[in-house]
């Protein structure tokens, strides 16, 4: 069986960082922020935050690739 790819994009959500096993907290002082609501998608929060999503995916990504 192929392991699920855990790959950040543009319709990932929080939920689904935190269900791959990525810390709240870890997530939160990526995008300095609190947690919003789980089922929002990242680039959608990021970017209304004025952040970068390229560069808060990267962060996000060595996160996710660390739990694997």
């Amino acid at each position: 069986h192929a392991a699920v790819d855990k790959t950040i994009t543009g319709k990932t959500t929080y939920q689904q960082l935190l269900d791959w096993g990525v810390a709240q907290e870890a997530v939160e002082q990526v995008i300095g922020a609190a947690l919003p609501s789980p089922d929002t998608v990242i680039k959608d929060h990021v970017t209304a935050k004025g952040l970068q999503f390229g560069t808060v995916k990267s962060q996000l990504q060595a996160l996710v690739d660390q739990v694997k």
